[in-house]
């Protein structure tokens, strides 16, 4: 049990020294933990999972899933749609 600790742990630090986007083995334990442990609607703290994992149906990540439809913004038009533009 212990040696699967271990292994999982050289692991994730070798996904976040590599670069890897998104995912939950760069963000610490206990955030995870806090942001469940939130006192608020569910669908809050999904929005919040789903934004930190880059997952809402956002026009970038729809061409990343391969659909073929126009990035730009539909409020402006000048930029591409993502979660930085449109939630901030």
């Amino acid at each position: 049990k212990s040696a699967y600790k271990v292994g999982r742990a050289d692991a994730q630090r070798t996904r976040c020294l590599a670069g890897a986007q998104g995912g939950s083995s760069c963000v610490a334990t206990g955030v995870w933990k806090g942001l469940w442990k939130l006192r608020c609607p569910s669908k809050i703290k999904h929005f919040m999972w789903r934004l930190i994992h880059d997952s809402h149906p956002l026009r970038c990540n729809l061409i990343r899933r391969g659909m073929k439809i126009d990035t730009r913004c539909l409020v402006c038009n000048q930029m591409s749609e993502d979660g930085g533009h449109l939630f901030f």
